[in-house]
């Protein structure tokens, strides 16, 4: 082994060398089903991050640069830390909820604006504040392909209003209609309403979609195909909050089974353990 081996060698962080740098800057803690976690800060910024999630390791390299930028974690340190935590966060007493997008807590409606800050907009009372993530906030998690929401703005202006110069309509009853349906989004834990937005070819139809879908749950993957299977269904709500299909002609038994599920909340995401990690591919 040369020089330059040995130097190369010598900066690499194995599982040991991980745990001793970075177990101190974890906070532990699972979800009632059994989904490992950590919280930890970067920068002032608080983050919660799925350890079996894809998102785990790019963590442990932003850690590493901050706290021991000589260093570099090798592969098989990375993979092996991740389970040593996963088992520490698993024996951890500390439970948890994690959610997407929006929860609540004490009467308290939270909205994860999922901007680089972290910043939630907490509501109650009829009143509303763009807040940073505090001890007391549920912990969001950052899901596959979820963008940024704008800051909200205070408005007099009713929602109808809002929307009427954006949305194409036959009737004033199907905006108010739409409306409701916004609203419905922002229910913590549901059930959640189900729209369907029919119209002749060139009305808007996917226009509108991509619309309220970014009003609610801005993502990479504004519309998709509908899913083959129950597992990509469940992949699918496990990392958005709003589920947007386009161009569905005919909706097989199955499907509309899960959708009721997932709009009720009864059980359509007992597929977890039919995953190895909680991401979803692009």
């Amino acid at each position: 082994m040369d020089n330059d081996d040995k130097k190369q060698e010598s900066r690499m962080l194995g599982p040991v060398g991980l745990d001793g740098l970075l177990r101190e800057k974890f906070t532990f803690w699972h979800t009632p089903d059994g989904e490992p976690f950590v919280d930890f800060h970067l920068d002032g910024v608080r983050h919660s991050v799925s350890i079996n999630g894809g998102g785990f390791p790019h963590a442990v390299y932003a850690l590493v640069n901050k706290y021991a930028p000589t260093k570099m974690p090798s592969v098989r340190g990375i993979e092996e830390f991740q389970a040593l935590v996963a088992a520490h966060a698993m024996m951890s007493k500390m439970v948890r909820e994690s959610y997407v997008r929006i929860a609540d807590a004490d009467g308290t409606l939270f909205y994860d604006l999922s901007n680089p800050l972290h910043e939630v907009v907490e509501v109650a009372g009829g009143k509303w504040a763009v807040k940073p993530p505090s001890g007391n906030t549920p912990r969001f998690v950052k899901a596959s392909n979820q963008r940024a929401q704008i800051n909200p703005r205070q408005t007099d202006k009713a929602l109808v209003d809002l929307l009427r110069p954006f949305v194409t309509v036959k009737s004033e009853g199907d905006l108010s209609m739409i409306a409701a349906w916004l609203v419905g989004c922002f229910k913590p834990g549901g059930p959640y309403p189900v729209l369907i937005i029919n119209g002749e070819q060139g009305s808007a139809k996917s226009t509108t979609t991509r619309l309220l879908r970014r009003l609610v749950d801005p993502h990479g993957l504004d519309m998709r195909e509908p899913p083959n299977t129950a597992r990509d269904l469940v992949a699918m709500a496990r990392n958005s909050f709003v589920l947007a299909f386009d161009n569905i002609s005919h909706i097989p038994s199955w499907f509309s089974d899960r959708l009721c599920m997932v709009a009720t909340g009864t059980g359509a995401l007992g597929g977890r353990a039919l995953y190895t990690n909680t991401d979803e591919a692009a």
